[in-house]
């Protein structure tokens, strides 16, 4: 009777015996999740790099024309009431370099936060020191109904360069033949360095001879500077001078160029600018003048 109990109860318990069992990742499992880790790392730099790639390439911003219509009144070249267009251009007490009474009258139009340089050709008058705060003196350049061919080139063009470094830079003046002048402030005497990529040669000239030549000035202090390491490295003496460029014949007839093509294609007149907004910028074949916004007047 023992016998058959123990039997019975061996056989239970063979029934119900635990089995340890050893599990082990495979070489296979190994293998597989190394590849899909692989996979989903580089797809998701490559999707990044695809994004990056996508948005440089691809602008996605509205195309308009390069058209601002300004409200000015009348027609002609229309000007604000105030002391040497007050409304347009800062008063040259913001610039220590033109605050000299007797260069006012050469230099007292750079004044044009809009751009690199800004024209000055005619004399202009009045006290330095308080050029453009308003006094309803109006402007020397005529009234309303004035404009004749509209407004003249020193007025209108405001360019700016596009230079990484001094020598592009004189790389730039050198192809187009536009001249460095130092004008001295207490003096008659104007000196202009040509070809300054080049040979760098010195002309000395004066204001007379020079008061019906195109020429402007930088308004940026880096431009400023590029300008008179220039003439110094001419052998230019600039102390208590003001650092000015000479436009060549070949710029000017480019510039129109440019600015014809784009009325052109604006269909408006050279009497409807108010102002011309220029670059001078490195192409395949050197430097060119880019139009890159006009300004027209309603």
């Amino acid at each position: 009777m023992s016998t058959a109990k123990s039997t019975k109860a061996a056989s239970k318990s063979s029934r119900f015996k635990f089995v340890k069992a050893e599990t082990r990742v495979s070489r296979y499992d190994l293998v597989s999740a190394f590849l899909v880790s692989s996979i989903i790392i580089v797809g998701f730099f490559a999707t990044i790099l695809g994004l990056i790639w996508f948005t440089s390439t691809f602008n996605f911003d509205t195309q308009h024309k390069f058209v601002v219509v300004e409200n000015i009144g009348a027609d002609g070249d229309e000007k604000p009431e105030g002391f040497e267009d007050d409304a347009f251009d800062p008063g040259v007490e913001d610039f220590p370099e033109v605050e000299t009474p007797q260069l006012a009258q050469a230099l007292e139009a750079v004044t044009d936060a809009v751009s690199s340089v800004k024209a000055n050709l005619a004399e202009r008058s009045g006290n330095a020191a308080v050029s453009g705060a308003g006094g309803g003196y109006g402007s020397r350049e005529g009234g309303p109904g004035g404009g004749g061919d509209g407004v003249p080139e020193y007025k209108r063009w405001k360019i700016n360069y596009k230079a990484a470094d001094i020598d592009t830079y004189k790389q730039q003046l050198s192809y187009w033949k536009i001249d460095i002048g130092v004008l001295k402030r207490e003096a008659d005497e104007v000196y202009r360095v040509k070809d300054p990529a080049g040979q760098a040669a010195v002309v000395q000239s004066s204001r007379s001879q020079e008061g019906k030549t195109l020429y402007f000035a930088h308004i940026k202090q880096r431009m400023m500077r590029w300008d008179e390491a220039i003439a110094v490295a001419a052998g230019v003496n600039t102390d208590k001078c003001n650092m000015i460029q000479f436009y060549s014949p070949e710029a000017r007839k480019r510039i129109r160029a440019q600015e014809a093509k784009m009325l052109a294609a604006d269909e408006r007149s050279i009497k409807d600018v108010r102002s011309t907004i220029i670059r001078l910028t490195a192409v395949d074949d050197g430097f060119d003048f880019i139009v890159d916004q006009i300004n027209y007047r309603n």
